[in-house]
């Protein structure tokens, strides 16, 4: 059987600790809540999750997925900390 185990993480890191970095290259900080999703693949889970986003109204700025080797990660960008705490939250059902 296979393992269907995955991860849903937010974060953010110390923009302290990239800031200087950033701004030495010419960039600036800009802060958007978003996502990380890392798991196996399973099938129409995508569809599912996607669904639910769509369902609560939820507003994405951007979303980067792809599948490698039956892994599958997506970075989901939100407008809102609200939109992204909701997501996570209703995430961790949707499987």
């Amino acid at each position: 059987m296979r393992d269907t185990r995955g991860s849903l993480s937010q974060s953010s890191e110390e923009e302290s600790q990239w800031r200087p970095v950033m701004q030495a290259a010419g960039l600036k900080a800009s802060y958007v809540p978003a996502l990380l999703i890392e798991g196996d693949y399973v099938q129409n889970w995508d569809y599912s999750v996607a669904k639910t986003f769509a369902d609560l109204d939820l507003k994405i700025m951007f979303l980067v997925a792809q599948t490698i080797d039956g892994k599958y990660t997506a970075t989901i960008g939100f407008e809102s900390d609200v939109d992204a705490e909701k997501a996570a939250v209703s995430s961790l059902f949707s499987k």
